[in-house]
């Protein structure tokens, strides 16, 4: 039962992370993408169908202009470096949660193994 509810839990670990970690990159790429566009000179009026397909996910034939290719990718790389923090967040709190909660440390215990004696037998 034990070996189950761990198999349980680390999947459900597995898929809740990738969701959770998707969903704010995909978030922080669509928040950003405006200002990215305007810090890399995109004039006003092309912004908006832009900041659309890239909020909808939608691709096109042709390559984008070096100029907005550059402004997407700067903000694909700033929602990858939010996700990488959380993660990297989350593992410090659950490294510091283990290290105060696990009290079962057997190098520490003071119990010892009885020690076995041998008797011999004289006949």
């Amino acid at each position: 039962m034990a070996s189950g509810a761990v198999n349980t839990a680390r999947q459900v670990g597995a898929v809740m992370g990738t969701a959770l970690l998707g969903s704010l990159l995909a978030g922080r790429v669509t928040a950003d993408v405006p200002h990215q566009l305007a810090a890399h000179g995109i004039p006003a009026p092309a912004r908006a169908p832009i900041e659309q397909a890239v909020a909808s996910g939608t691709t096109s034939t042709t390559a984008p202009p070096g100029a907005v290719r550059a402004a997407i990718e700067d903000a694909f790389t700033s929602g990858v470096h939010t996700g990488l923090n959380v993660t990297a967040a989350v593992f410090l709190v659950a490294a510091v949660l283990a290290l105060t909660a696990v009290h079962n440390r057997p190098h520490q215990s003071e119990t010892h193994l009885p020690t076995l004696t041998t008797t011999s037998t004289t006949a």
